[in-house]
């Protein structure tokens, strides 16, 4: 999204205009920037506007037309742009209005954000190349799920959202409390974007962070699937994860949300903005969230707040610099679900713990100490500058310091024997705090060459990750620890008797990038492009690897609406596994080839794709087996958890995926795709992935039958998945006949909406999820399900 302003004084325009119309006009050309020059030419007018607005616009050839005024309007018909004449000027506008202050000529903001408040597509991102694009012309496979999706639908979460996303896989303990990951082409996505600069959110030891993302403050939620390397440095081949940020608006604006559902749910938004002067040139937004309950065990207390504050201002008509603030406040005492079996008490002298029989626990069973805890504030402070050298070329520059404090306080059982008797026992109490510093700068812009007009990005960011822990992590025989009315009962240790481990972590990461695209005709274009990366990680001992990372692709518009293109992207991944010897593991290479077809319907108001993806890695760490003994290698210094790794070569992942988005018609919303891919090594085997579907598809659409109300439902769908570990506690506790209870078949979800506005203030939304009541695993050695059929009522109301 970018915003412009054009000022000209009507006494240069006067000057350069000489109102010696052409007889006739007749344009030819099909490139609007073009065909703008050219009729300025013929009828000595002279226009203006922001013509980045033209770029990759076609306009409609004319002959002989004897109108200036009917000329521009045949030109420009179907294209989402108006050319008009005022004051002997032709002025360019797309969705904006021009006014004349004291005889000056001001363009309103351009918003190439939206097409509409209630769109379920975007007309533009820029979280593949960092440049400009709209989806059809970007070669790689986006999904973006929009406010008014998320909405609709109430996500309130990035959880939800990912679980709604095209091409997505997720997994996340009950209730979205802890450890959510992400899965896209059989690998984990690491990588994040924040307002199209690269960010970070923790993922280390006990919980990530990401499942307290909250929606509220988010305009979109943009992924991208594939090699991302070029934009966000070193991670696998699954791609990124681009979170958009609401921003401040020059008018007044305000609105209350309250919400209430099953299971105690509550929640409430609050959300306020608009100019701090007159012209609106100084603009501020803040918007507060509180939300807590909403799971059917209602031992599970959890809550958490959201506050994001942001100031724009204008320097100038070329120049806005904004500083935000963002805080995440959330705490849990969330579990991870009880265990399915009982094992050994170890009188036999077994070491491996033997499954020895089904547990009488359920999924009501509560499995976490009363003084369990999981604390979260995490503070990210943003500075931003938006510069516009002339029409053609802007700098974007993006700062951010992050401070994320999370604790952790627990005491589990770790094999129970019965209800009353734990074979071994953990206690944990553990702090980490991450200072994370991270930059991006582009400049970003349009060329002439050729005859052709091209585009470009230069830039550069980079990471700075500082950390330090403090743990206590006590494993212990298990006295004192007992299951009374299906309630874990245990007594908090004292926790200075106990030795803290502390330790410091530092990561850095900088990179440099340029691409280009390349329109060698008004049809066919390339993107060409490349990233070389600097990365070391460690206090004392350094680990150290750079990198050049290509982007290559080829786009052919085959109609106004079809464009067909190939890419070729990759990545490189530094990896912390171990062999059997001790020594780190070689950073992880990969690539993603991909071919696609994409549609672009309604003036942008619908998109589609369909892709053939193949991604790959070298150097895949997987576990190193004693094929004799069933048991991993230990390497040095790890203890019996220490299991050694190898690294795999040739590793694929092949599938294809489609997706359509957008306007059917002006009351009829949809987002609907499918996504099939399967992870094997190079003996054509599948890979690690075995709890990860092949196939998913969604669908979620709305339908206004009449003004007041709008309609909808979509339904999830995923295939079959397994855990072959668990398949063989099964057979180890002497039911193999029961083998067949570490599958979850194939199932899908209905959730169902309806909105109804009183007036154009207030609205109620309720939302009905998981309609059929279905049950499914999310966990196969633990009684966890996916949530039951829940419901949801939101009053909102706008000033």
């Amino acid at each position: 999204m970018f915003y412009k302003k054009t000022i000209i004084a009507p006494s240069l325009a006067l000057l350069l205009a000489t109102n010696l119309y052409a007889a006739s006009y007749t344009v030819e050309d099909t490139n609007a920037i073009k065909a703008i020059e050219k009729i300025s030419k013929l009828s000595n007018i002279p226009f203006i506007g922001d013509t980045s607005i033209l770029n990759n616009i076609k306009t409609n050839k004319i002959e002989d037309v004897e109108n200036i005024d009917e000329a521009l309007k045949q030109m420009f018909e179907g294209t989402g742009i108006e050319a008009t004449i005022e004051h002997d000027t032709i002025i360019i506008k797309k969705l904006s209005s021009v006014k004349v202050i004291n005889g000056t000529y001001i363009l309103d903001e351009i918003s190439v954000k939206d097409n509409k408040e209630n769109s379920y597509t975007r007309t533009q991102d820029n979280s593949a190349t960092g440049m400009n694009l709209s989806l059809k012309e970007t070669p790689q496979s986006v999904s973006i799920i929009t406010k008014k999706r998320m909405e609709d639908q109430q996500l309130n979460n990035l959880v939800d959202v990912m679980k709604n996303t095209t091409g997505v896989y997720t997994q996340s303990t009950p209730g979205n409390t802890a450890e959510a990951s992400f899965y896209s082409r059989g690998y984990k996505i690491t990588k994040y974007q924040v307002d199209g600069a690269p960010s970070a959110f923790n993922t280390g030891y006990y919980f990530t962070g990401n499942e307290n993302i909250d929606s509220a403050i988010y305009d979109s939620v943009s992924v991208v699937r594939g090699a991302t390397g070029f934009l966000t440095g070193q991670g696998d081949p699954s791609g990124s994860i681009n979170l958009v940020r609401k921003k401040p608006t020059k008018d007044f604006q305000a609105s209350l949300e309250a919400q209430t559902g099953r299971w105690d749910k509550y929640r409430g938004v609050a959300d306020i903005g608009g100019g701090f002067n007159e012209d609106g040139s100084i603009r501020g937004r803040f918007i507060a969230v509180h939300d807590q309950g909403g799971y059917f065990n209602s031992l599970l207390d959890k809550t958490s707040m959201t506050l994001y504050g942001v100031v724009e201002a204008d320097l100038g008509d070329s120049t806005t610099i904004s500083a935000s603030w963002e805080r995440i406040d959330s705490q849990n005492n969330a579990s991870e679900g009880a265990s399915r079996f009982f094992v050994n008490d170890g009188s036999d002298g077994t070491y491996i713990w033997r499954r020895v029989g089904f547990s009488n626990f359920d999924k009501y069973t509560w499995f976490q100490a009363d003084w369990k805890k999981r604390e979260q504030i995490r503070d990210n402070y943003t500075l931003a500058l938006n510069h516009h050298i002339n029409d053609s070329w802007k700098i974007d520059a993006t700062y951010n310091y992050i401070n994320d404090n999370r604790k952790i306080k627990d005491g589990g059982c770790d094999g129970w024997v019965n209800n009353d008797t734990c074979r071994e026992s953990r206690f944990l109490n553990h702090e980490n705090d991450q200072k994370i510093h991270t930059f991006d700068a582009k400049l970003n812009g349009t060329f002439d060459l050729f005859g052709q007009t091209h585009d470009l990005v230069i830039g550069a960011n980079g990471k700075r990750e500082k950390g330090t822990n403090s743990t206590i992590d006590e494993w212990g025989q298990g006295q004192g620890f007992s299951i009374i009315n299906n309630k874990l009962s245990v007594v908090e240790p004292n926790w200075g008797n106990y030795t803290r481990n502390k330790g410091k972590s530092e990561t850095n990461q900088y990179g440099t990038f340029i691409s280009t695209k390349l329109n060698f005709t008004d049809d066919l274009s390339a993107i060409l492009g490349g990233r070389y990366s600097e990365w070391e990680t460690g206090t004392t001992t350094k680990r150290k690897a750079d990198n050049f990372l290509p982007y290559l692709a080829l786009s052919y518009d085959i109609t106004d609406n079809l464009t067909t293109y190939v890419s070729y992207t990759e990545i490189f991944n530094p990896q912390s596994s171990k062999d059997r010897n001790g020594d780190y593991l070689d950073p992880e290479t990969g690539f993603n080839y991909e071919v696609g077809l994409k549609g672009e319907w309604f003036d942008g108001r619908l998109n589609s794709s369909i892709a053939l993806f193949q991604s790959g890695k070298d150097g895949l760490a997987v576990t190193d087996m004693n094929e004799q003994t069933g048991e991993c290698y230990k390497y040095p210094g790890g203890g019996q958890w220490g299991c050694a790794m190898k690294a795999e070569d040739d590793t694929k992942n092949k599938g294809w995926e489609f997706e359509i988005a957008g306007e059917i018609t002006p009351y009829w919303q949809v987002q609907a795709g499918f996504s099939s891919s399967i992870l094997k090594d190079k003996n054509g085997k599948r890979l690690t992935s075995d709890a990860i579907p092949i196939r998913t598809a969604n669908l979620f659409t709305t339908y206004k039958p009449i003004s007041k109300l709008t309609l909808g439902g979509g339904v999830r769908w995923q295939s079959e998945i397994f855990d072959n570990t668990v398949k063989g506690y099964y057979i180890q506790a002497g039911y193999p006949e029961m083998v067949s209870e570490a599958t979850q078949k194939d199932y899908y979800v209905v959730d169902l909406m309806a909105n109804y506005e009183f007036n154009k203030n207030l609205s109620l939304l309720v939302n009905l999820n998981n309609a059929l009541n279905k049950e499914y695993k999310t966990s196969f050695n633990t009684y966890s399900y996916g949530e039951e059929r829940n419901w949801m009522a939101t009053l909102k109301y706008k000033f």
